[in-house]
């Protein structure tokens, strides 16, 4: 049975797992909306719940001594900091270590399939929806943010055996690299966006989508009647209107000056300013952009590989070859200058290190 209130001081190197719930979130990666409680659990069974957030700082303060460990740190810290300042320390992810130790075996690392896979039994998360519209705790929502707890720190305990005894307890790839991001990623601050250059560009790509097709006198997605014309201009059959495999090749083979290269060309031209439109305007300003600034998830670990990945919105693919001018729209943040470095394989050099 947890008991409401502060935790007892955690003993040295014990492993304390702390969870976060929120009401009314609506953009989780930003750690909005308001405090419901958070759940403490230690190794020994001792749980805990406090439901007011001015006991966030002094709960921390009695579990310091302890190894902190957490579902998704980077959600629980991003939100807590938001009420105290968490000096950069070791932290356990469950999520984090599951990825790093399985990653490219398994594909799922959710709370939810830890449990099933170190505790043998199915946790049901249907609650997790009721903190969205709810403004205080239920009896059953405050045992299953505590359960969440209880079942991250028994989690943890499990990983760290397997460390030990199949690692020799040498997991540097989390220590060294993965953890430390963890900090980074908490500090890394929103993209700065020049919205009014952004949307004029767009005008100008929809007037050279609708003035190009219009001289053209068909819908260039039309793919089977952009065959037919290419291959009318071009005096024999091709395979498909794909760009990539087949009309950026062909160009490079047939004349650059001759009506089937101005033809392809202007096919090329007006496919890309459409697609600047359809995936880069006016909506994609009001679904990402908060008063000129850009505040995308990161994951520390989102691909087999290790990659670090990115989402709502995936600024790691923003145009860079073909329209390299969207990332020009990303200045540097007031009083700060921006320094733009790319060093030559640095990735396999970074995986080879």
């Amino acid at each position: 049975m947890y008991k409401m209130g502060l935790p007892r001081p955690a003993r040295d190197g014990e492993l304390v797992a702390f969870d976060v719930e929120m009401y009314g979130m609506s953009a989780p990666h930003r750690g909005d909306g308001t405090f419901a409680g958070m759940s403490i659990a230690y190794g020994n069974g001792d749980t805990y719940l406090i439901d007011d957030q001015t006991d966030v700082g002094p709960a921390l303060e009695r579990i310091s001594e302890g190894v902190w460990v957490a579902q998704n740190a980077l959600f629980d810290l991003r939100v807590l900091r938001r009420y105290v300042t968490i000096e950069q320390r070791y932290i356990h992810d469950t999520l984090l270590v599951e990825q790093d130790l399985y990653g490219g075996w398994f594909d799922r690392f959710s709370l939810q399939n830890l449990t099933r896979r170190y505790l043998r039994y199915k946790r049901d998360k249907s609650l997790q929806t009721k903190f969205e519209h709810a403004a205080e705790m239920t009896p059953e929502m405050e045992e299953y943010s505590v359960q969440d707890a209880v079942d991250t720190v028994r989690i943890a305990e499990l990983q760290r055996e397997y460390i030990e005894s199949e690692l020799g307890g040498e997991f540097s790839w989390y220590t060294d690299i993965d953890e430390p991001a963890i900090w980074a990623l908490l500090d890394i601050k929103p993209n700065r966006v020049d919205v009014d250059a952004w949307l004029a560009h767009i005008e100008t790509m929809k007037e050279i989508a609708i003035q190009k097709e219009a001289d053209l006198g068909f819908n260039v997605y039309s793919h089977a009647v952009t065959k037919k014309m290419i291959e009318a201009e071009l005096g024999r059959k091709i395979k498909s209107t794909n760009a990539k495999s087949v009309l950026e090749p062909l160009l490079a083979r047939i004349d650059p000056q001759g009506k089937p290269a101005r033809l392809i060309r202007e096919i090329l031209e007006v496919r890309q300013a459409r697609k600047a439109v359809e995936t880069y305007g006016e909506s994609w300003i009001e679904q990402h952009v908060d008063n000129g600034y850009v505040y995308p998830s990161w994951k520390i670990t989102g691909a087999e590989t290790g990659r670090m990945s990115c989402s709502r919105p995936n600024m790691q693919n923003i145009p860079a070859r073909k329209m390299p001018i969207f990332r020009t729209f990303f200045p540097a943040s007031l009083g700060h200058v921006m320094q733009v470095a790319d060093v030559s394989q640095q990735e396999p050099g970074f995986s080879a290190f």
